[in-house]
C-alpha cells in the first residue's frame, strides 16, 4: 500500500463516520420532539420530562459513540497490517519512521469536535419552561389545596400567611397560630417563577376574611 493509498483511506474515514452519525441522529431528534410535545400538555410532569431528557442523552451517547470506537479499532488493525510493508514503502523514497498512533489519533480528533457539536446542537434544541408552560398544572394543584384547607378550618380560624418550603410543599398559617400543609404544589427545586405563581394563585383563591369589629 502506497502513502496515496493511506492518504486516500483517511480522507475516506472523516465522510463515512458523518453519515453514520447523522443517520444515528434521527432517533435522538424524534426523542427531543416528543419531549417537547409533552411538555406543551396540560399533563406535563416535570420530573418525569427530567428523566427522559437524562435517558434519551445516555442513549444517544452510548449509540453515537460506540460504533465511532469500533470503527477506530478497524482503522488500527488496518495499519497493523501495513507493519509488514513498511520497507517497500521505504525502498520507494518513503520515510522509514510512520507513527501510525498519531495518525489514529488525528482521526479520532478530527472526528471529535462533530460528535460534540451535534450532541450541543441536540440540548440545546430542547425548550425552556416558561410560567405559561407549567401555570396550567400549578393552578389545578393549588386550587385542590385551597380547597383542602377551606375544609379544615373553623369559622373562627383565618389564613395569615402562605409559603412554599424547599420540597415544593404549599403551606398555610392560621390566624389561630398553626400551621396546615396542603400538599406539593410545584416540583422540587423549581425555578423561583413557579413559587411566586402558586403563592399567588393561592391567596386569590382564598375568600377574602370579614372585618372584625371589637366593642
Amino acid at each position: 500500500m502506497t502513502l496515496n493509498e493511506i492518504s486516500n483511506l483517511m480522507r475516506d474515514i472523516a465522510p463515512v463516520i458523518r453519515e453514520f452519525v447523522a443517520a444515528e441522529l434521527k432517533p435522538f431528534t424524534e426523542k427531543i420532539e416528543t419531549l417537547t410535545k409533552r411538555v406543551n400538555a396540560s399533563t406535563f410532569d416535570g420530573k418525569k420530562f427530567g428523566e427522559d431528557i437524562v435517558a434519551a442523552v445516555d442513549t444517544y451517547i452510548e449509540r453515537e459513540i460506540a460504533p465511532v470506537l469500533e470503527r477506530q479499532e478497524r482503522v488500527e488493525r488496518v495499519f497493523d497490517r501495513l507493519d509488514g510493508r513498511i520497507d517497500a514503502i521505504a525502498l520507494r523514497g518513503v520515510a522509514a519512521h510512520v507513527d501510525e498512533n498519531a495518525i489514529i489519533a488525528r482521526t479520532v480528533d478530527a472526528v471529535t469536535p462533530f460528535i460534540d457539536e451535534r450532541v450541543q446542537e441536540a440540548v440545546a434544541s430542547i425548550p425552556a419552561l416558561t410560567a405559561d408552560d407549567v401555570r396550567p398544572l400549578i393552578e389545578t394543584e393549588v386550587a385542590a389545596a385551597v380547597e383542602r384547607l377551606k375544609k379544615e378550618k373553623t369559622a373562627s380560624q383565618r389564613v395569615a400567611a402562605m409559603t412554599i418550603n424547599r420540597s415544593g410543599i404549599l403551606i398555610a398559617q392560621t390566624d389561630d397560630g398553626e400551621y396546615r400543609s396542603l400538599g406539593a404544589v410545584v416540583e422540587h427545586q423549581a425555578e423561583e417563577f413557579s413559587y411566586d405563581e402558586a403563592i399567588t394563585l393561592g391567596v386569590r383563591a382564598l375568600t377574602a376574611p370579614s372585618i372584625r369589629r371589637e366593642m
